[in-house]
């Protein structure tokens, strides 16, 4: 719910449930229930159709809006950049290396090439949990490591 049509529809069922409330309190009239769930449900469709913000990518969010009947703005695809590896000069070791990061844990990773565009090695650590800068750093001074061992 952090974002998007499920906040207008959210906003928009609880507006609709506080003003039948009020109705109900300040105006002396009490709904069949029925008709102040069909309110609140067309309400909420409403709101949820009128919006221009995307969903997020969540099943859940994504069964909720559909039993309301608001149609579903996915979010756009990411850019997709093309990377080219170049193999390391004649007598050289190359190392690619990356760290990744989640709410849970981090880790690092990273490949030894020569280049006759030949797999010397590889490794592969999780840090446990912390941002994907020090990952990555903490893979760069491994790299390290095991250069300096086995050269």
């Amino acid at each position: 719910m952090a974002r998007g049509c499920n906040i207008a529809s959210m906003f928009s069922m609880c507006r609709s449930t506080y003003d039948y409330k009020q109705c109900a309190r300040f105006n002396n009239k009490l709904t069949h229930w029925k008709s102040a769930i069909s309110w609140i449900s067309s309400n909420v469709t409403l709101a949820g159709n009128n919006t221009r913000s995307c969903s997020t990518g969540s099943i859940w969010e994504f069964s909720i809006l559909k039993n309301f009947n608001v149609t579903i703005h996915p979010p756009k695809a990411p850019v997709i950049k093309e990377i080219v590896w170049q193999p390391p000069i004649a007598n050289w070791v190359k190392c690619n290396l990356d760290g990744a990061s989640n709410l849970t844990s981090s880790s690092y990773g990273g490949i030894f090439g020569n280049s006759d565009v030949d797999l010397l090695g590889c490794f592969a650590e999780n840090t446990g949990l912390g941002p994907a800068f020090s990952a990555e750093l903490t893979g760069a001074l491994r790299a390290i490591e095991i250069a300096a061992n086995n050269n």
